[in-house]
């Protein structure tokens, strides 16, 4: 027999005695299971009551024997059975709370009382601390969950069974991956949930490895893919995805690291034709080790402004940092130090068309679509020279800068691609595919700077250099800065 099927017919014989005393020694728990208990056992008597019914006794002479009509045995029988199914009940429940294990029908226990019937995630309670996400989707970037987010996965772990299994124990499937981080007051752990609910911590170095419950490993999943974390990604290099290093960098990455310079008031209201001129260098400029191998020196500074210069029919941008550091010191220190404004510039923007015809030997590339030069505003007319991407830095961020220095002044190596985004303590590489970018920290960049490339790194396009120079001024008028144009 069931537990749960209940034989009325044990009760039958009992005497009130017998119902006093279950009734003394034995209460329901709550109002509402004695009620719900009730209306079962009424059910139970209904369906019952066709059994008990008795015919009419025969009437004999003399002494009549007092009779107890059934009924009263069955309604003490369904009281008796209110009674011990409470008590039974009553038991449950107060067995289950010892054991720590939740549960969500109690309805007459307090916050703090059921808080403290929670179980404990084994790396404790995470309602406190702050979590990050990836997964196979955005992966190395990492998204930080907000504090309702955070409340919600603690409240998961907290409830969920988690039984250690041994550390070797085999995936028993295949399938993506959900990474979460914690970092509870610089304890930090790192839970990678598998497709068959088991889960790998690890913690200092440790790896301890957990089956865990459907509704926490669902939790994590949910996560890791949640609908707004786009926008909202935080880069991280792929070595640095361990417990300890995700926690390195805490800012954002924005939209754009580079972006179309605005026009300069001198050129609103011109026409502007775009033009693609092929330039050739020793090296691949888009090639970040390679620039750097090519530099001597790496510039961080926050851009100021940035203008449009051009000379010979070559034009460029002028790029006016704010110097914070620079690795080789040069301009920290020694004759620059005067100035914390360093003036840069790199090949592309725009030139006049006057300055292009007054070359006999260029006119038939100044006039596209073999239209006479007559027929265009020379005055009004300007070249806009697009090289590589024809994006440039965005005023007021901060960049790293590779440059090369000698006694002529300072020059960016590998135009726009030598300038890197700084987020936090990551650098960030430019490249001519916008979904395309590398991760650096400063100490790698110091590490390739001046580094000697076999003869199979440097590709060689065409070697012959220009001596042309380009002199700039700087913004605030401290004296001028020779820029050279990258060869």
């Amino acid at each position: 027999m069931k537990n749960d099927d209940l034989n009325l017919d044990m009760l039958e014989n009992a005497d009130e005695r017998t119902v006093e005393r279950l009734s003394e020694e034995y209460s329901a728990v709550t109002e509402s299971d004695v009620k719900r208990l009730y209306e079962k056992s009424e059910k139970l008597y209904n369906s019952r009551k066709t059994d008990f019914y008795f015919e009419p006794q025969d009437t004999v002479t003399g002494v009549e024997p007092y009779r107890r009509p059934m009924w009263s045995k069955v309604l003490a029988a369904v009281s008796a059975l209110v009674l011990v199914t409470g008590a039974v009940t009553g038991g449950a429940l107060l067995i289950r709370n010892f054991s720590g294990r939740p549960d969500d029908t109690l309805t007459d226990t307090t916050e703090e009382e059921s808080a403290a019937c929670r179980n404990i995630a084994p790396f404790g309670d995470i309602s406190e601390a702050r979590v990050r996400f990836t997964n196979a989707a955005y992966v190395p970037y990492l998204y930080e969950a907000t504090a309702e987010e955070v409340s919600a996965l603690a409240e998961a772990f907290n409830l969920a069974a988690w039984e250690e299994i041994p550390a070797d124990t085999p995936h028993e499937s295949d399938g993506e991956t959900a990474l979460v981080y914690v970092n509870a007051d610089g304890q930090t752990y790192r839970l990678v949930f598998n497709p068959d609910g088991t889960v790998e911590c690890v913690h200092d170095g440790v790896t301890t490895k957990y089956k865990v419950s459907e509704a926490a490993s669902s939790a994590a999943y949910s996560g890791a893919q949640s609908d707004n974390i786009y926008g909202k990604l935080i880069p991280c290099k792929v070595e640095d995805l361990t417990a300890d290093g995700v926690w390195k960098n805490n800012e954002i990455m924005p939209e754009k690291l580079f972006d179309e310079p605005a026009l300069t008031e001198e050129l609103k209201g011109k026409y502007i034709i775009e033009n693609h001129p092929l330039y050739d260098f020793a090296w691949d400029i888009e090639d970040v080790r390679k620039d750097a191998a090519n530099a001597d020196n790496i510039i961080i500074g926050t851009v100021d402004s940035m203008s449009f210069k051009s000379s010979g029919g070559i034009a460029h941008m002028v790029i006016d940092i704010i110097v914070s550091e620079d690795t080789a010191g040069k301009f920290t220190g020694g004759k620059f130090s005067a100035c914390n404004h360093l003036t840069l510039g790199i090949l592309g923007g725009y030139v006049p068309m006057k300055e292009i015809i007054s070359d006999p030997g260029v006119q038939a590339h100044a006039s596209p679509d073999n239209f006479e030069l007559r027929d265009y505003d020379v005055d009004n007319t300007y070249y806009h020279e697009i090289v590589g991407t024809g994006l440039a830095p965005i005023v007021g961020k901060e960049y790293a800068f590779l440059t090369h220095s000698d006694e002529t002044g300072c020059s960016i190596v590998g135009e726009e691609y030598g300038i890197l985004y700084k987020c936090d303590n990551l650098y960030i590489s430019h490249t001519s595919m916008a979904t395309v970018n590398e991760f650096f920290d400063l100490d790698e960049l110091k590490a390739m700077l001046g580094v000697e490339l076999s003869a199979d790194a440097l590709p060689y396009i065409n070697t012959e250099k220009t001596t042309e120079e380009v002199h700039v001024e700087s913004v605030d008028g401290n004296g001028s800065l020779v820029v050279p144009l990258d060869k």
